[in-house]
């Protein structure tokens, strides 16, 4: 599979969320559909969506510091990929050295 993203740059985005599968035992697919959804109701500022995952990580056992640090961690995979598409990637450079030539 091709990805447009560096190796560097991927794993700004997906070390933290492997770090919270590990960390709750949810599965990679669990730990992504609530990434995107957090992501989504930050952009749209929707609180109440927002909360969904944050309440079921609270309501499976976890402690307030715990669910905290859980949604750090979604926030820093956000973050990285934010950072990620501000970065020239290897081919982005190529294909605009390629075009201008």
């Amino acid at each position: 599979m091709t990805t447009l993203l560096e190796r560097e740059h991927r794993k700004l985005v997906t070390d933290p969320l492997d770090a919270i599968s590990q960390q709750t035992g949810d599965s990679p697919y669990q730990v992504f559909s609530d990434w995107i959804d957090l992501a989504l109701a930050s952009f749209s500022g929707d609180e109440d969506a927002y909360q969904q995952p944050v309440t079921r990580y609270a309501n499976d056992g976890r402690d307030e510091d715990t669910v905290r640090e859980l949604a750090t961690q979604h926030a820093n995979a956000l973050g990285g990929l934010v950072l990620a598409m501000n970065r020239p990637t290897k081919t982005s450079s190529a294909a605009c050295t390629n075009t201008m030539a």
